[in-house]
Protein backbone atom coordinates (compact mmCIF):
# COMPACT_ATOMS: atom_id res chain seq x y z
CA UNK A 1 0.00 0.00 0.00
CA UNK A 2 1.49 3.29 -1.12
CA UNK A 3 1.54 6.29 1.23
CA UNK A 4 0.28 9.67 -0.05
CA UNK A 5 2.97 12.05 -0.99
CA UNK A 6 3.20 15.32 0.99
CA UNK A 7 3.09 18.56 -0.98
CA UNK A 8 6.49 20.07 -1.66
CA UNK A 9 7.58 22.65 0.86
CA UNK A 10 8.05 26.08 -0.73
CA UNK A 11 10.69 28.24 0.92
CA UNK A 12 9.09 31.24 2.58
CA UNK A 13 9.46 34.38 0.54
CA UNK A 14 10.00 36.58 3.56
CA UNK A 15 12.91 34.42 4.73
CA UNK A 16 14.59 34.71 1.30
CA UNK A 17 14.18 38.49 1.33
CA UNK A 18 15.59 38.79 4.84
CA UNK A 19 18.62 36.62 4.04
CA UNK A 20 19.40 38.61 0.89
CA UNK A 21 19.17 41.87 2.84
CA UNK A 22 21.54 40.57 5.53
CA UNK A 23 24.04 39.49 2.91
CA UNK A 24 24.11 43.06 1.59
CA UNK A 25 24.54 44.41 5.11
CA UNK A 26 21.44 46.60 4.94
CA UNK A 27 18.85 47.39 7.53
CA UNK A 28 15.20 48.21 6.89
CA UNK A 29 15.89 51.95 7.10
CA UNK A 30 18.47 51.72 4.30
CA UNK A 31 16.03 49.79 2.11
CA UNK A 32 13.22 52.25 2.83
CA UNK A 33 15.34 55.26 1.80
CA UNK A 34 16.49 53.65 -1.44
CA UNK A 35 13.31 51.86 -2.56
CA UNK A 36 10.78 54.34 -1.12
CA UNK A 37 8.81 51.34 0.24
CA UNK A 38 7.44 52.12 3.74
CA UNK A 39 9.13 50.25 6.59
CA UNK A 40 5.90 48.56 7.79
CA UNK A 41 5.39 47.07 4.34
CA UNK A 42 8.98 45.79 4.24
CA UNK A 43 8.44 44.12 7.61
CA UNK A 44 5.18 42.57 6.36
CA UNK A 45 6.94 41.18 3.26
CA UNK A 46 9.74 39.63 5.29
CA UNK A 47 7.20 38.18 7.75
CA UNK A 48 5.05 36.70 4.95
CA UNK A 49 2.12 38.74 6.23
CA UNK A 50 0.85 39.83 2.84
CA UNK A 51 -2.62 40.49 4.21
CA UNK A 52 -1.25 43.61 5.93
CA UNK A 53 -0.55 45.19 2.56
CA UNK A 54 -3.15 47.55 1.06
CA UNK A 55 -4.17 45.29 -1.86
CA UNK A 56 -2.77 42.36 -3.88
CA UNK A 57 -1.65 44.67 -6.66
CA UNK A 58 0.41 46.73 -4.17
CA UNK A 59 1.81 43.52 -2.64
CA UNK A 60 3.03 42.32 -6.03
CA UNK A 61 4.51 45.73 -6.86
CA UNK A 62 6.36 46.04 -3.50
CA UNK A 63 7.58 42.44 -3.72
CA UNK A 64 8.85 42.89 -7.28
CA UNK A 65 10.75 46.11 -6.43
CA UNK A 66 12.20 44.64 -3.21
CA UNK A 67 13.39 41.46 -4.92
CA UNK A 68 14.91 43.45 -7.80
CA UNK A 69 16.71 45.74 -5.31
CA UNK A 70 18.17 42.71 -3.45
CA UNK A 71 19.30 41.05 -6.70
CA UNK A 72 16.84 38.14 -6.49
CA UNK A 73 14.87 36.60 -9.37
CA UNK A 74 11.68 38.66 -9.19
CA UNK A 75 9.73 36.22 -11.35
CA UNK A 76 10.68 33.29 -9.10
CA UNK A 77 9.69 35.27 -6.03
CA UNK A 78 6.32 36.19 -7.55
CA UNK A 79 5.60 32.53 -8.45
CA UNK A 80 6.02 31.63 -4.82
CA UNK A 81 3.66 34.32 -3.67
CA UNK A 82 0.46 32.90 -2.27
CA UNK A 83 -1.88 35.79 -1.60
CA UNK A 84 -5.01 33.67 -1.41
CA UNK A 85 -4.01 31.74 1.74
CA UNK A 86 -3.66 34.49 4.36
CA UNK A 87 -6.84 36.33 5.30
CA UNK A 88 -6.77 40.05 4.65
CA UNK A 89 -6.46 42.13 7.75
CA UNK A 90 -8.79 44.80 6.37
CA UNK A 91 -12.41 44.26 7.30
CA UNK A 92 -14.74 43.91 4.29
CA UNK A 93 -16.83 46.91 3.52
CA UNK A 94 -20.48 46.19 4.18
CA UNK A 95 -22.80 48.41 2.21
CA UNK A 96 -25.07 50.46 4.40
CA UNK A 97 -28.76 50.13 3.85
CA UNK A 98 -30.45 53.41 3.35
CA UNK A 99 -33.46 54.04 5.47
CA UNK A 100 -36.77 54.83 3.73
CA UNK A 101 -36.60 58.37 5.15
CA UNK A 102 -33.52 59.13 3.08
CA UNK A 103 -35.31 58.18 -0.12
CA UNK A 104 -38.34 60.28 0.85
CA UNK A 105 -36.17 63.33 1.50
CA UNK A 106 -34.31 62.81 -1.77
CA UNK A 107 -37.61 62.49 -3.67
CA UNK A 108 -39.00 65.66 -2.10
CA UNK A 109 -35.82 67.56 -2.92
CA UNK A 110 -35.98 66.36 -6.54
CA UNK A 111 -39.65 67.36 -6.83
CA UNK A 112 -38.91 70.76 -5.33
CA UNK A 113 -36.14 71.28 -7.84
CA UNK A 114 -38.50 70.44 -10.71
CA UNK A 115 -41.10 72.91 -9.45
CA UNK A 116 -38.46 75.63 -9.09
CA UNK A 117 -37.21 75.07 -12.62
CA UNK A 118 -40.79 75.15 -13.90
CA UNK A 119 -41.42 78.55 -12.28
CA UNK A 120 -38.12 79.88 -13.63
CA UNK A 121 -38.96 78.64 -17.13
CA UNK A 122 -42.44 80.22 -16.98
CA UNK A 123 -40.97 83.54 -15.86
CA UNK A 124 -38.40 83.52 -18.67
CA UNK A 125 -41.11 82.64 -21.22
CA UNK A 126 -43.36 85.49 -20.07
CA UNK A 127 -40.46 87.96 -20.09
CA UNK A 128 -39.55 86.90 -23.64
CA UNK A 129 -43.17 87.30 -24.74
CA UNK A 130 -43.36 90.81 -23.29
CA UNK A 131 -40.12 91.73 -25.03
CA UNK A 132 -41.44 90.47 -28.37
CA UNK A 133 -44.67 92.43 -27.88
CA UNK A 134 -42.67 95.57 -27.13
CA UNK A 135 -40.55 95.13 -30.23
CA UNK A 136 -43.12 93.95 -32.80
CA UNK A 137 -46.47 94.85 -31.23
CA UNK A 138 -48.95 97.50 -32.27
CA UNK A 139 -47.37 100.92 -32.28
CA UNK A 140 -49.32 103.76 -30.64
CA UNK A 141 -51.40 105.84 -33.02
CA UNK A 142 -49.47 108.91 -34.15
CA UNK A 143 -50.71 112.23 -32.87
CA UNK A 144 -52.40 114.08 -35.73
CA UNK A 145 -50.68 117.30 -36.75
CA UNK A 146 -53.19 120.13 -37.09
CA UNK A 147 -52.11 122.67 -39.63
CA UNK A 148 -53.73 126.10 -40.01
CA UNK A 149 -54.45 126.86 -43.65
CA UNK A 150 -52.67 129.90 -44.98
CA UNK A 151 -55.20 132.64 -45.80
CA UNK A 152 -55.51 133.39 -49.49
CA UNK A 153 -54.70 137.06 -50.19
CA UNK A 154 -57.27 139.10 -51.95
CA UNK A 155 -56.79 140.70 -55.33
CA UNK A 156 -56.56 144.10 -53.69
CA UNK A 157 -53.74 142.89 -51.40
CA UNK A 158 -51.89 141.35 -54.32
CA UNK A 159 -52.25 144.49 -56.34
CA UNK A 160 -50.72 146.59 -53.56
CA UNK A 161 -47.63 144.42 -53.16
CA UNK A 162 -44.44 145.46 -54.92
CA UNK A 163 -43.24 141.92 -55.53
CA UNK A 164 -45.17 138.66 -55.80
CA UNK A 165 -44.01 135.08 -55.45
CA UNK A 166 -44.48 132.66 -58.27
CA UNK A 167 -47.61 131.19 -56.68
CA UNK A 168 -49.04 134.66 -55.94
CA UNK A 169 -48.28 135.84 -59.48
CA UNK A 170 -50.08 132.81 -60.90
CA UNK A 171 -53.02 133.42 -58.56
CA UNK A 172 -53.21 137.09 -59.55
CA UNK A 173 -53.14 136.31 -63.26
CA UNK A 174 -55.87 133.70 -62.95
CA UNK A 175 -58.28 135.62 -60.73
CA UNK A 176 -57.45 139.31 -60.55
CA UNK A 177 -56.09 140.64 -63.82
CA UNK A 178 -58.68 142.26 -66.15
CA UNK A 179 -58.02 141.60 -69.83
CA UNK A 180 -57.37 144.70 -71.94
CA UNK A 181 -60.43 145.32 -74.11
CA UNK A 182 -59.81 145.00 -77.78
CA UNK A 183 -61.46 147.81 -79.73
CA UNK A 184 -63.89 146.57 -82.29
CA UNK A 185 -62.77 146.71 -85.81
CA UNK A 186 -65.01 149.06 -87.74
CA UNK A 187 -66.23 147.98 -91.09
CA UNK A 188 -65.09 150.22 -93.99
CA UNK A 189 -67.62 152.85 -94.83
CA UNK A 190 -68.21 155.29 -97.73
CA UNK A 191 -66.22 158.49 -97.70
CA UNK A 192 -67.86 160.22 -100.67
CA UNK A 193 -70.35 162.89 -99.66
CA UNK A 194 -72.24 162.54 -102.93
CA UNK A 195 -72.64 158.83 -102.44
CA UNK A 196 -73.85 159.22 -98.86
CA UNK A 197 -76.22 162.24 -99.44
CA UNK A 198 -79.76 161.20 -99.93
CA UNK A 199 -79.15 157.62 -98.60
CA UNK A 200 -79.32 155.90 -95.25
CA UNK A 201 -76.18 155.63 -93.22
CA UNK A 202 -74.72 152.15 -93.38
CA UNK A 203 -72.78 152.56 -90.11
CA UNK A 204 -72.13 154.95 -87.31
CA UNK A 205 -68.74 155.71 -88.75
CA UNK A 206 -70.27 156.67 -92.01
CA UNK A 207 -72.83 158.92 -90.29
CA UNK A 208 -70.06 160.59 -88.23
CA UNK A 209 -67.98 161.16 -91.31
CA UNK A 210 -70.93 162.69 -93.21
CA UNK A 211 -71.84 165.04 -90.38
CA UNK A 212 -68.29 166.22 -89.94
CA UNK A 213 -67.32 166.58 -93.58
CA UNK A 214 -70.33 166.82 -95.85
CA UNK A 215 -72.68 169.38 -94.19
CA UNK A 216 -70.30 172.32 -94.50
CA UNK A 217 -71.16 174.24 -97.61
CA UNK A 218 -68.38 174.49 -100.08
CA UNK A 219 -66.46 177.73 -100.12
CA UNK A 220 -67.16 180.07 -102.96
Amino acid sequence: MSTPQEPPVTPQIGHLLQQARHRKGLNLGDVERQTRIPRQYLQALEADQFGLLPAPVYARGFLRNYARFLGLDENEILRGLRLADPQPSVMPIIPRKRSPGVWIVAGLAFAGGLVLWAFLGLGIFQAAGDLIDDIGGDSPAPTPIITTPTPVPTCEELGQRSALSEAEQRLFEQNCSTPTPIPPTEAPFRTSCEDIRGTNYESDGERTYFLENCLTPPAG
